[in-house]
């Protein structure tokens, strides 16, 4: 996984085994590619956005891959 400049930067992320994503550091809005394969098929791009207010915890977030 990275973001859109190539880099999680301070960021960190783990794959659990059902395919969710946990990730360390997101800012308010990024924009992550994901791949699983070698095939430009198994690969998509899509936007993380954290509401402003939200500063602690876990949050939840669907990303809808393009």
């Amino acid at each position: 996984m990275s973001t859109r400049n190539g880099q999680l930067g301070n960021s960190t992320a783990i794959v659990g085994e059902d395919g969710e994503v946990y990730i360390t550091g997101v800012q308010e809005s990024m924009t992550f590619t994901v791949q699983w394969g070698k095939e430009i098929n198994q690969q998509c791009t899509g936007v993380v956005t954290v509401p402003e207010k939200y500063t602690t915890g876990i949050y939840k977030a669907t990303m809808d891959c393009r």
